[in-house]
């Protein structure tokens, strides 16, 4: 599995401490998209540039399309020991489809810190794996 991280923060003016908001782009280049399932996910640090802001959207789609069933998306925080879903619904892209999907965000997890360690997991993969994932994890 290859993992492309494109990480950007843009400083709008709004937002947390850091006065601004960015996004986080997990791309995962693969051939079958793996079941991650828990602590088995692509894990991103969050930077300085985006403490104090809160999640406001996570975007998920797939090159190719998986058949048979949905594949789904969570965010998960670890901060310190304590590990919580950042999305109160799955990301869920149908069968079929390649996307997007977007997720809705669980406003008493949505908030990051320094340090934090987001995992992305695919708790639920379409029998037919698609190709390619694509997740975009915006804050705000």
């Amino acid at each position: 599995m290859g993992l492309i991280l494109n990480a950007s923060t843009i400083n709008a003016g709004s937002g947390g401490s850091a006065g601004g908001a960015g996004s986080i782009e997990a791309v995962m280049a693969t051939v079958d998209v793996p079941a991650f399932v828990d602590a088995d996910g692509p894990k991103i640090t969050i930077p300085s540039t985006l403490n104090g802001t809160n999640l406001v959207r996570v975007s998920a789609r797939t090159i190719v399309a998986g058949t048979t069933n949905a594949t789904t998306i969570q965010v998960r925080r670890t901060r310190g020991v304590t590990t919580v879903d950042m999305l109160s619904t799955v990301a869920s892209i149908a069968s079929g489809t390649t996307g997007p999907a977007v997720g809705v965000i669980d406003a008493a997890n949505d908030d990051v810190l320094t340090d934090d360690l987001l995992t992305i997991t695919v708790p639920s993969l379409s029998t037919t794996a698609p190709k390619g994932l694509v997740v975009v994890i915006e804050f705000g």
